[in-house]
This record gives C-alpha cells, sequence and structure tokens, in this order.
C-alpha cells in the first residue's frame, strides 16, 4: 500500500484515520512545505510576473504602440496587420511562458509528492 492509499476514497482507513497517523502527515507535511519554500516562493514569484507581464502588454504596450503608430500615419490596413500580428505572436509566447512555468510546477509538485511518500512509508 503506498502511503497516500490510506487516504483514498476506497480505503476503509481514510474514512476513520487514526489521530495519529493524521498528526503524523501533517507533521512531515508541514517539514517538506518548509523545507521547499523558497521554490514555492520561486513559482508564485514567476507566476505573479507572468500575469503582470500579459496584463502590462495587452492593458499598455499594445495601446501604446497603437497610439504611436496613429501619429507616425501609418496606413490603417497596415497598423491593423501589424498590431494583430504582434498580439498573435505575444499570445504564443505568453502560452509557451505558462507551458513551461505549469511544467516546472508539475515537476516540483511531482517531487514533493515523492517526498511526502518516502518520508510517510518511514512511519
Amino acid at each position: 500500500m503506498k502511503a497516500f492509499d490510506k487516504f483514498g476514497t476506497t480505503n476503509p482507513i481514510s474514512k476513520d484515520p487514526s489521530l495519529n497517523l493524521l498528526f503524523e502527515y501533517e507533521k512531515h507535511y508541514l517539514s517538506l512545505l518548509k523545507n521547499h519554500i523558497s521554490e514555492i516562493d520561486f513559482i508564485d514569484r514567476k507566476l505573479k510576473d507572468f500575469r503582470q507581464e500579459q496584463l502590462d502588454f495587452f492593458s499598455s504596450t499594445l495601446p501604446n504602440i497603437s497610439k504611436k503608430l496613429d501619429a507616425e500615419a501609418i496606413d490603417p490596413d497596415m497598423k491593423s496587420l501589424f498590431l494583430q500580428r504582434l498580439a498573435n505572436n505575444m499570445d504564443r509566447s505568453f502560452a509557451l511562458s505558462e507551458s513551461l512555468l505549469h511544467d516546472y510546477s508539475i515537476k516540483k509538485l511531482d517531487e514533493f509528492k515523492k517526498l511526502v511518500e518516502e518520508k510517510l512509508k518511514s512511519l
């Protein structure tokens, strides 16, 4: 039986785990959280930065570029095409960044779960 199987919905222990088992689980889980707080903070900062960069681009940068193109008397069709391509390219870039952050987060979460399981096996 794996460590987390005790808490699965089909295991009878999950319906009434002992207080000691829950305490040990929480103790090891909190210990691992404490040991990995820098990685958790790093992921949190990167996700916040990513969301802020997206917001800034669409609410500030793109409108500013549009105004500058208007000031330069760029043909409206060319301006529209350029802005659409720029927005599409940035969307792809944001999607790639989001994917990388997601993959990194999942990798770290999997590592964390593995450590929790190893700790619980030693109980």
